[in-house]
């Protein structure tokens, strides 16, 4: 009777040509879910009774008077050896439990498919998108979010460890050391797992039912969207967006405090190998970077998010290649990209060459590290609303960076930014520049080697449009060598092409989800809110990454890309709308505009300005008129070595931003009759 039930159990188990279930990877064997923890160890040892009970049964087969005694006393002692054997494996830890493995050859880029809901009325079932995803890493995720939400640290089954020096307060500016924050969820985590989705109108439909003329035309359906994080696990966060907005200065009412800041941000070991063996030491405790390893724990480093929207474009994938295969540490960085397509067209997801050929290629090396919402191109109205959704996924990362879906980086890019921001002594500081062209001699596209000692610095901006659509917008930016050596140089803007901060940036200014059909103007709305937040703009000294714009050697094949604006006569009218709220919060609207008062303070206080500026001290101290929709010109001349020197002595001595409260500085144009503005460098 036992030996039979050993038998059934060790089919059930995946031991025996009569399996019930798949042999489970380490990763689902480490799940809590799975009622045997450590049961590809355990059949083993059934397997081992099982022949044990068959050697008694053949030795007491002629002794028919007392085999039944015998076989009730064999029962009940292979019963107790049995029980404690299952006792025994299933509190001891599995020689497999130190890490999962990395994800099986055969499974690709996590991708959800559909990002918006169609049309209202259609019945194909596009408002609720599929979800394409590896199974073995499902179920690893599902793991790391049982113990989040049951408030135990990833890798505590295991007896994490945290020394006393881990837990030493380092200056997050100095070169040696690297200031790492409380401990937090694993990473990486994805974003793409259905607890972590919620149901959003799209910003179309809501802007146009408000609209007489548009009402009755046909619109987008709801849509299933990422989402936002909801913070570190622990109850100083409550598990919740609203909870970690509150703790990180209560959506802006006030500056962050250092600690608050410093409670933001994942890291991982050094190296790559240990990063994958021993995810249970992912956390943000302090460690020494460039020191040696102490009491056997791994060197950490800062994780980095890294955000694309991409419309249409077949660059997209190579943009995720270089951004791999050029980091000096690629293990450290998660990729989210918000893929709008069309039949037909290139998806961000597709390697050049499929991964059985040539496994190496980033998309398939990192995979794991790689999330995709892909999303139906005439849902697409812009690229605020796409990278609104590429934000959503942001979960946890130490730095987060925005770039466009045709970008290249230069080798070990990932260690310079993080140098140069370190080098800005500024918690709150944000690197934003338009990058230089690849094609002009600048960039050398093979090697990964910038030829170019110039920097572009964000000061060119001015009024453009009338009526409602009028707005402040960025221009083409002028570029020099930097006068400022050893640090980024602080200026007044902040560009979307090129983007790297904190990770807490992203969770305090978030691309607002009701802008429909805006290109132009969002610049100017995460500039401002993110200055009322207390954040400063800096433009790098050298260049990590280079634009594929449409002009010279590029034009031809960068000019065939559509643009999202091909499906303007779908949603005419909204993006009007959409600028009357946008203006409307930065209070830059004309004085005959009159917005829709529920589209302009839907969600204002998620996506409103802060309280740590006042808007009128950016407005005063950079030269814009509002009454009159105007600027002070030649701000370029100011921006760069003068303003630079000016403003960082007044630099908080704890590195939490520059106090504006201490700067009375007014610009006003040097040189009114002069159409030229240069800037000094």
């Amino acid at each position: 009777g036992t030996c039979a039930l050993i038998t059934a159990r060790d089919g059930e188990r995946g031991d025996g040509p009569r399996h019930k279930y798949s042999f489970p990877t380490d990763r689902e064997v480490m799940s809590p879910t799975n009622y045997f923890p450590h049961h590809h160890h355990l059949s083993h040892r059934q397997h081992d009774g099982h022949q044990h009970c068959n050697r008694q049964h053949q030795h007491h087969r002629g002794h028919r008077g007392v085999q039944w005694t015998v076989l009730v006393c064999l029962s009940v002692l292979c019963a107790l050896f049995l029980s404690a054997t299952l006792a025994t494996y299933l509190a001891a830890p599995s020689a497999s439990s130190s890490g999962p493995p990395a994800r099986p050859p055969s499974a690709s880029p996590l991708r959800l498919e559909g990002g918006g809901g169609g049309r209202e009325g259609e019945k194909d079932g596009r408002a609720l998108p599929s979800i394409q995803r590896d199974a073995n890493r499902d179920n690893s995720v599902r793991s790391d979010v049982e113990r989040r939400l049951a408030g135990t640290p990833p890798g505590s089954e295991e007896g994490m460890k945290v020394s006393p020096e881990m837990k030493e307060s380092h200056s997050p500016f100095d070169t040696k050391d690297s200031n790492m924050p409380n401990p937090s969820p694993m990473f990486p985590i994805s974003a793409i797992h259905p607890e972590e989705y919620e149901t959003i109108t799209h910003p179309a439909t809501e802007v146009m039912e408000r609209m007489p003329n548009m009402a009755s035309k046909d619109k987008p359906g709801p849509m299933r969207v990422p989402k936002f994080w909801d913070g570190p696990s622990g109850a100083q966060f409550g598990g919740s967006y609203d909870t970690i907005r509150e703790h990180l200065g209560n959506y802006g009412e006030r500056l962050m405090t250092r600690d608050e800041a410093l409670s933001i941000g994942t890291v991982v070991p050094m190296k790559e190998s240990t990063a994958t063996s021993n995810r249970e030491f992912l956390g943000h405790d302090s460690f020494e970077k460039h020191g040696p390893e102490q009491n056997n724990e791994p060197q950490m480093i800062e994780t980095i998010f890294v955000m694309i929207a991409s419309y249409r474009d077949w660059q997209c994938p190579q943009t995720v290649e270089s951004l791999y295969s050029r980091a000096e540490h690629p293990h450290r960085i998660r990729v989210a990209v918000v893929d709008q397509t069309s039949a037909g067209d290139v998806k961000c997801s597709d390697p050049p060459r499929p991964c059985s050929d040539e496994p190496t290629q980033a998309l398939c090396r990192f995979k794991e590290l790689i999330d995709v919402y892909e999303m139906d191109s005439d849902l697409a109205v812009g690229p605020v609303f796409a990278r609104h959704i590429a934000s959503r996924m942001y979960r946890g990362e130490y730095f987060a960076l925005q770039i466009d879906a045709h970008v290249s980086f230069v080798q070990n890019w990932d260690v310079d930014v993080i140098d140069q921001w370190k080098s800005a002594k500024n918690e709150m500081a944000v690197l934003s520049v338009y990058l230089h062209n690849d094609a002009d001699g600048r960039f050398d596209k093979e090697k990964g080697v910038s030829l170019d000692k110039t920097r572009p610095i964000m000061c060119q901006t001015d009024y453009d449009g009338k009526g409602a659509r009028r707005h402040l917008r960025h221009f083409s930016q002028p570029a020099g060598i930097p006068r400022i050596t050893g640090t980024p140089t602080i200026e007044p803007y902040w560009g979307a092409g090129f983007s790297f901060g904190r990770g807490h940036f992203v969770v305090n200014v978030p691309y607002d989800q009701h802008l429909p059909m805006i290109f132009q103007g969002e610049e100017i709305s995460i500039t401002l809110r993110g200055f009322t937040y207390g954040y400063d703009y800096y433009t790098p000294e050298r260049s990590v990454a280079f634009h594929s714009y449409a002009v010279g050697e590029n034009k031809e094949k960068r000019g065939s890309v559509h643009k999202f604006w091909e499906h303007t006569n779908l949603y005419a009218g909204s993006g009007t709308e959409a600028f009357k709220r946008l203006n409307g919060i930065l209070s830059m609207n004309g004085p005959d505009v009159k917005p829709d008062p529920w589209l302009l303070h839907v969600d204002e206080k998620m996506y409103g300005i802060g309280k740590v500026r006042d808007l009128s001290k950016f407005f005063d101290t950079f030269g814009i008129h509002l009454d009159s929709q105007t600027v002070e010109h030649h701000l370029c001349r100011f921006a760069g070595w003068t303003m630079h020197h000016m403003f960082m002595k007044h630099l908080r001595q704890d590195g939490m931003g520059i106090d504006y409260n201490s700067i009375d500085y007014k610009f006003k144009d040097p040189a009114p009759d002069d159409p030229m503005g240069l800037p000094q460098g």
